[in-house]
């Protein structure tokens, strides 16, 4: 069989990539190696800023009639899902939820488009991200380097803001969690929904504190329900009282089995070019090495 010997080159050079940790000029479009991939601070809201609401909250606008602002809450808590990544990276288990970071990477640039992102202004950021993310559920790119990746900040953004894990509500409130689970927010994003997160929030604390693998399955399966969520959660102002000038969920409305979407942003075009290439590189490099192996 023919083949090409800049075929056999790419090969050696994929090899040598594989076995010496070594880099393409680009580590965005395909990571391989170890990589500092630690969540340490906080990082920035990727959304853009949201309006103010009258004290009803029925609308949206500016001036002084429109005095609430509101803010997108996590339902399970910032804290927490920095604590659970971070250690599973650091037991080298990131492939293990290789289901969850294929439908993040796939899902990334839906969740920029249906929560009213400019797609145009982020370049390749969301491509590399997304490629990051099917680079760690392959195991080719992996925790505990020192190396960093400028994709990084855009993957970590869009996973501690997961749109299933978040909804708008104000931020003057009596019931704040603050750090902790938001208890009553089924109301919100219904009971089922509230189920997976709460059942979520629970196995990560159980792995930070035991780190137990076993866990991993139940966890990834529940990631992947919440990633499949593209737009945060809107607010309706029947989930809401306002007692002793501060507002609160409304716990004792029945929680809903079904979610009216409130579409806030049109979803842009301009995202719907942004995903992953990862697997293309992968495929090709397959394809060469098969190449050479009956060669």
């Amino acid at each position: 069989m023919e083949i090409k010997i800049h075929e056999i080159l790419l090969y050696g050079l994929f090899l040598s990539v594989i076995y010496s940790e070594s880099v393409f000029s680009d580590d965005n479009i395909f990571p391989i190696g170890q990589y500092n991939f630690n969540i340490a601070e906080r990082p920035s809201v990727p959304y853009p800023a949201l309006m103010n609401y009258n004290t009803n909250l029925t609308e949206q606008g500016s001036g002084p009639t429109y005095s609430v602002t509101v803010s997108r809450h996590h339902i399970i808590p910032f804290n927490v899902l920095r604590s659970f990544y971070n250690t599973v990276g650091e037991r080298d288990r990131l492939r293990a939820m290789g289901g969850f970071f294929n439908i993040y990477a796939n899902n990334l640039h839906n969740f920029a488009s249906s929560n009213g992102v400019d797609c145009n202004s982020l370049g390749n950021d969301l491509i590399d991200a997304a490629n990051l993310a099917m680079a760690l559920g392959y195991g080719t790119a992996r925790a505990g380097g020192e190396r960093t990746l400028s994709s990084f900040e855009t993957f970590e953004q869009f996973y501690t803001w997961l749109p299933g894990n978040l909804f708008i509500g104000p931020n003057n409130r009596s019931d704040d969690p603050s750090d902790g689970f938001e208890t009553g927010a089924a109301v919100v994003v219904g009971t089922s929904n509230f189920i997976i997160l709460n059942r979520l929030y629970m196995n990560m604390l159980d792995y930070i504190r035991n780190g137990d693998n076993s866990l991993l399955n139940s966890i990834t399966s529940d990631l992947n329900r919440v990633a499949a969520r593209k737009r945060v959660y809107q607010l309706d102002p029947q989930n809401w009282l306002y007692v002793n000038g501060k507002y609160k969920l409304n716990t004792g409305t029945k929680s809903r089995t079904e979610i009216p979407t409130h579409k806030t942003y049109s979803d842009s075009n301009s995202c719907d070019a942004m995903t992953p290439t990862f697997q293309k590189y992968l495929l090709a490099l397959s394809q060469i090495s098969a190449r050479v192996y009956h060669y």
